[in-house]
């Protein structure tokens, strides 16, 4: 499955220094046929004071209604940002892959503690140029697959006692089990 809607997250903090940078990142998710969630910062550049802080909403509202529109998300990290900062746990926090992206010579604004999502959710790349900037996107949305996705089922009692004997033996977890399961029976239906 392939990604259809992204958003951007970044700081209005110097703007008319970054500008460059979240256009290279909007152009580029375009130009590779992607919707953008609410591009109207960098649509819209340069706005008055006032037309921006009537489009800004409350971060908690505003990030909830994103992250339920969007595939994944973009993260600029080159200034210190509390709000992107913010933004970006409360992605992760509700699975949304993003990945971080910041000047080489700005790496050290970024919050290291993120890492701790994991590989799966997050990805931090690093770029000296937009041009660079333009190189990582194009790979990482090449190489993004889809979130997982939940779903339950019911089992029988003596079915679930199986199921958990053969997680203990194994010693992995139920999902990874009937990962395993069902890739090993699509494999033997269809790859034969």
């Amino acid at each position: 499955m392939r990604p259809n809607k992204v958003a951007l997250v970044a700081t209005i903090k110097n703007l008319d220094r970054n500008i460059d940078t979240y256009k290279t990142i909007a152009s580029t998710l375009r130009g590779m046929g992607l919707e953008m969630y609410q591009p109207w910062l960098v649509d819209n550049y340069p706005m008055e004071q006032s037309d921006l802080e009537a489009k800004m909403k409350t971060l908690v509202d505003g990030t909830n209604k994103l992250i339920r529109s969007v595939d994944f998300i973009v993260a600029e990290f080159s200034e210190k940002s509390r709000t992107v900062f913010l933004q970006t746990i409360m992605a992760l926090e509700n699975k949304v892959p993003v990945i971080c992206v910041i000047r080489e010579e700005e790496y050290k604004n970024f919050p290291d503690n993120l890492l701790s999502y994991g590989e799966d959710m997050i990805t931090v790349k690093t770029y000296k140029t937009v041009k660079d900037l333009a190189l990582v996107l194009e790979k990482y949305i090449e190489n993004l697959e889809p979130p997982k996705k939940r779903f339950n089922i019911i089992l029988r009692s003596t079915t679930l006692k199986q199921l958990e004997q053969l997680c203990e033996e194994l010693d992995i977890s139920k999902a990874e089990l009937m990962r395993r399961l069902v890739a090993k029976e699509y494999r033997r239906i269809f790859e034969d």
